[in-house]
């Protein structure tokens, strides 16, 4: 498997999604932005997702990821899942077992993530309640 076969793995899980090159982005009802990242190492071929949700920006810029208000690795939310060891294209695997493992944890973890955390109530629900506290948060969302 290759990274263009990797990014056609994720375009097929993140429906509703505007890929520009290794991020799909979406806007919420609400005007919040989540995001999904492909991150390659720079070492190697290991790759890591990063998963972003922000709240409306009232001057419309476009941010990355890692510019969102929350920012988390798809491993931190679902560390007993084998998505480190398929995204490590160095290591001996059948493009079946990756795929699989791959759309399990964006199907499953990755997108109801995101899904919960559509509005700005749901985000300072999530931040209130220490869901959030293993992940990078922005003041802004603190101060919510």
């Amino acid at each position: 498997m290759n990274k263009k076969e990797l990014e056609a793995t994720f375009s097929g899980c993140l429906k509703g999604f505007k890929k520009v090159r290794s991020t799909w982005v979406r806007e919420t009802a609400a005007k919040m932005l989540q995001g999904v990242e492909l991150q390659q190492s720079s070492w190697g071929g290991q790759f890591y997702v990063n998963l972003g949700v922000g709240l409306p920006d009232p001057n419309g810029g476009k941010r990355s990821v890692s510019q969102l208000d929350v920012v988390a690795r798809l491993d931190q939310l679902a560390p007993n899942a084998d998505i480190l060891a398929a995204l490590d294209l160095e290591q001996p695997r059948s493009v079946e077992e990756r795929v699989a493992a791959i759309r399990e944890a964006l199907l499953s973890v990755a997108l109801p993530f995101l899904d919960r955390l559509d509005t700005p109530d749901s985000l300072a629900e999530a931040y209130k309640a220490g869901e959030l506290k293993n992940f990078a948060v922005r003041t802004r969302v603190r101060d919510l």
